[in-house]
């Protein structure tokens, strides 16, 4: 298996959901073949978080971090950074032991937040999938986030101009 195949395999063992008989693989296959092109300033720190991934990965499989960068693309992917945005969520703010290890629950609210929960394999729309991330790459989805990472019913603010991790601890404080 190549660096790329196992970086890809590595990526979905953090977030796979393990449901009998029902399958993202699709998703999150183009999740990981989609750039990441941040609409605002700031998050091009989710771009960097995501890029991020590519050392603790290295390190955790011993591969040279030079060998890692050479085989894949110079630019983060969508699921690089919505993974890392877990992983930073769980790690840094929401870490709890009596709840255990929650990424992949804050990884599939981004998901369900976007819109993308009913794209399983059984239920695959490619066109749809594009339009949907097409129209997150612009910030063009409803100002409470809804088709966003984050919706955030009853928001006075128009999460279209908020950065990604403003959003992020918002849509935290509702659920505290």
């Amino acid at each position: 298996m190549d660096i790329n195949d196992e970086y890809y395999k590595w990526l979905r063992s953090i977030v796979d959901k393990h449901i009998r008989d029902i399958s993202y693989g699709y998703l999150l296959d183009a999740l990981y073949h989609r750039e990441y092109d941040p609409a605002l300033p700031m998050d091009s720190n989710r771009a960097g978080d995501g890029l991020g991934l590519r050392y603790r990965f290295s390190d955790l499989k011993r591969y040279r971090y030079e060998d890692v960068e050479a085989a894949l693309p110079e630019t983060c992917s969508m699921l690089e950074m919505m993974i890392a945005l877990a992983l930073r969520c769980e790690e840094t703010i929401m870490d709890n032991p009596q709840k255990g290890n929650r990424t992949k629950q804050w990884f599939w609210q981004m998901v369900a937040s976007l819109g993308l929960s009913s794209m399983t394999d059984d239920n695959y729309d490619r066109r749809y999938v594009r339009l949907i991330l097409n129209q997150f790459m612009r910030n063009d989805y409803e100002p409470d986030g809804h088709g966003g990472l984050f919706t955030i019913h009853g928001s006075k603010d128009d999460l279209r101009n908020v950065e990604i991790w403003v959003q992020l601890l918002w849509y935290l404080d509702t659920i505290s």
